[in-house]
């Protein structure tokens, strides 16, 4: 018997690649032996990462980042542990959209946290997997149009924090 997957995260990301996916379930240590897990995105591979979660309910977590790909859509998502293949008939796809682009910032002051930030770009997407990262602290964006993105600064000393855009 396979790993079980009871959930994967995000399913969606960039075509420039490097978003983080999440799976969580049991069972990528056939026998308690640690194997070599790979993400499979379409044709292409990457090596996944498997941390032990204790608790009431023993689970694991793998995460593995997407390549880049030429092109936007969906691609069959697999996961593989030593040389068994499972998701043998994909039930899940990833989705790769076109890289955001952010042209500006306003304001550019946003100290004091709960500050409306407006990001204006290109590509935005209205998605709830989308957020706002100051420094390390991720907040949920809000959907304008597809060329605006707001956030609500979180609380903080001043300075400067940089900001960014990511999908979780």
């Amino acid at each position: 018997m396979g790993p079980k997957v009871n959930s994967i995260s995000p399913l969606l990301g960039m075509k420039s690649g490097n978003t983080l996916l999440t799976i969580n379930g049991s069972g990528f240590q056939p026998g308690g032996i640690s194997s070599n897990i790979l993400c499979i995105f379409g044709d292409k591979a990457v090596v996944a990462k498997l941390e032990t979660i204790n608790g009431p309910v023993p689970n694991e977590e793998v995460t593995c980042k997407s390549p880049a790909s030429t092109h936007m859509g969906s691609v069959p998502f697999y996961i593989t542990v030593g040389i068994d293949r499972y998701l043998k008939s994909p039930s899940f796809y990833f989705h790769y959209v076109e890289d955001f682009a952010v042209h500006s910032i306003s304001p550019e002051n946003y100290d004091g946290g709960s500050v409306e930030v407006s990001l204006l770009g290109d590509n935005f997407l209205e998605t709830e997997a989308i957020v706002c990262r100051f420094g390390s602290v991720d907040v949920r964006a809000n959907y304008v149009e597809k060329r605006e993105i707001t956030c609500a600064s979180p609380s903080r000393r001043s300075g400067d924090l940089p900001i960014y855009l990511s999908i979780i």
